[in-house]
Order: structure tokens, then C-alpha cells, then sequence
């Protein structure tokens, strides 16, 4: 229901109150093929059972008469905000890369680990001597670890070596303190998986442009993707992953983006 802009008071009441739901309306057929298939979707995508009864829909009654039957939409429980989330996050990807026209799109980077060390071998040379004691147990640790070491030892390295064992879908969320390590940290990975990284930060659309040689075609897609999350691999501050508990501008997709890697 917020498909094209957030939801807010009278969103629906003041606009639409008139339209008829109609079982043939445009494409509704479809809709309903997907509607009935919500509960298979969500066990597949989540791994546990959609928690609500599926209602048939009905039909004939005016839009205006479907928001107040709903309470509150501001406060709802946390799993219907997981389930709101994951499939208004589905349907903007599908309708973004349909309008974009990128059937190239890839959701996650396969190969992490091996990628990384490629490049390793390539950077240094006869002077790679290979992986450190910490980043070997970091690749083959399974769940969280903590990586306590000096400056300049190769805890990065560690991170995405634990990420490419750990991450089921192929995705990576690396948050930094700070725009400046950020920025530092985003193109340190653009040499490592090329345009599979995304940046997001206050003022990361300048870092995207400058990167991009201010090319407007390139960029603008760049800066949307990063935003959201979009990239397998995203570089951000830690407010942007905070915002999304204030239901901040595309927050379906950054929390999605972020809680689907786990």
C-alpha cells in the first residue's frame, strides 16, 4: 500500500476512497495467482510459517472501506512489520528492475572468500605468504566472533573471510563509524568485487558521482541501489541501519537488504 510513496494519514481515504475493487481490474488476476501463494512465499523466503489466517479477498466494496477495518497502522506487532517488510521490499525490487531494465541484476556475490583471495595474490605477489592464524579461524568460524588486533593486521580481510562462510544469500553489511573510513573502506572493496559494492551514508550520492566520473546515466542508479541496500555488498554508517527503526524512507528495503544476509 505504499508502493510509490510512504504511507501516511488519509493516504488511501483521501485519494482513492471512490474506487471500486473489481475482480478485473488490471492484472488482478495475477495478483490473486500471488496473493494465494503468501504462505508458500513467506515459508520459503523466511524459513518459518506465515502467522496469519489468508483471507479471500472481497469484492465490489469501495477502497476507502479497507483502512479502518485495519486499527492502527502505526502500531502494529514486530511480525506483521517483518511480513510487511519483506514483501513491499520484494515488490519494489521486482518493479525497480523491471523499469530499469537490468535482467543482470545479481542479489548476492558468489565466491566471496575466493575473490578476496585472488586479489590478494595479484596485489602482493611473491609477497603474499598467505592467510594469518586469526583470518583461518575466522573463515571456517560458524555465528558470531569478535577479531581483537593491531591496526593494519588484516581484520577486514578476516571479516569478509567469515562473511563468505556465514552469509547464506551471498550479501554483506559492513558498517563503519564514520563517512571518511566509509568512503576509504568502499573503494578499498571496489577493487576487490568491482560494481557489486554499494555505499550509504549522508553524503555518499557525491562519493557514487565521483566515482562514476559524474557519468548521470551511471550514477543515478548507483545511488538509489546503494541507498536501499540493493548491492551484495553494502559500505555504511551505523545511523543508516538505525534509521530503519524509525520507519525512515525506504526502510523495508535497507532492513530487508541487511536481515536476509543472516
Amino acid at each position: 500500500m505504499s508502493h510509490h510513496t510512504p504511507f501516511y494519514d488519509d493516504l488511501y481515504r483521501a485519494n482513492y476512497r471512490d474506487i471500486v475493487i473489481d475482480q478485473d481490474l488490471y492484472h488482478m488476476k495475477a495478483a490473486l495467482e500471488f496473493y494465494h501463494k503468501i504462505p508458500e512465499v513467506h515459508r520459503e523466503t523466511l524459513g518459518f510459517d506465515f502467522s496469519f489466517r489468508l483471507k479471500e479477498p472481497v469484492f465490489g466494496g469501495k477502497a476507502s472501506s479497507l483502512l479502518p477495518s485495519h486499527d492502527d497502522f502505526y502500531r502494529v506487532s514486530p511480525k506483521v512489520r517483518l511480513v510487511h517488510s519483506t514483501f513491499l521490499s520484494a515488490l519494489k525490487y521486482a518493479d525497480w528492475l523491471a523499469s530499469g531494465n537490468d535482467p543482470a541484476y545479481n542479489y548476492g556475490v558468489e565466491e566471496i572468500s575466493e575473490k578476496l583471495l585472488h586479489h590478494l595474490k595479484d596485489k602482493h605477489g611473491k609477497n603474499f605468504k598467505g592467510l594469518s592464524k586469526f583470518q583461518r579461524k575466522a573463515r571456517i568460524a560458524n555465528g558470531n566472533i569478535i577479531i581483537n588486533a593491531p591496526t593494519g593486521q588484516g581484520k577486514t580481510e578476516a571479516g569478509l573471510l567469515w562473511a563468505g562462510s556465514n552469509s547464506s544469500k551471498h550479501r554483506v553489511t559492513y558498517l563503519l563509524p564514520a563517512r571518511v573510513s566509509a568512503n576509504a573502506m568502499y573503494e578499498r572493496l571496489k577493487e576487490v568485487f568491482n560494481q557489486a559494492v554499494g555505499i550509504s551514508h549522508g553524503t555518499s550520492a557525491l562519493t557514487i558521482a565521483d566515482y562514476e566520473a559524474w557519468d548521470e546515466r551511471t550514477y543515478k542508479g548507483l545511488i538509489l541501489r546503494s541507498s536501499t541496500f540493493m548491492e551484495p555488498i553494502t559500505i555504511a554508517t551505523v545511523d543508516q541501519l538505525l534509521l530503519t527503526l524509525f520507519n525512515w524512507r525506504h526502510w523495508e528495503q535497507v532492513e530487508e537488504g541487511h536481515r536476509i544476509q543472516q
